[in-house]
């Protein structure tokens, strides 16, 4: 927010039911990930970023992969 204001579009999450498949099939296509999956299998809350577009030096338009299971905020407890 600092480098982009709050006005401008840098990041959007996309729910999916299981994780790994559509990490597969971005990675086989020439996506890239930020790094690993945070979560272990069966919890509530897991996801992964994709790198970003790189404008001023910084991330920049990240799509967030997210799978969730019963639960609907942000840090897994």
């Amino acid at each position: 927010m600092d480098t982009f204001g709050d006005r401008t579009l840098q990041h959007i999450a996309m729910r999916v039911e299981q994780i790994e498949p559509v990490v597969a099939a971005m990675k086989a296509r020439g996506d890239y990930f930020a790094g690993e999956i945070v979560g272990a299998r069966g919890t509530r809350l897991r996801q992964v970023f994709t790198t970003g577009e790189i404008r001023q030096e910084k991330a920049f338009s990240v799509l967030e992969l997210i799978e969730r299971r019963n639960y609907e905020g942000f840090i897994s407890e």
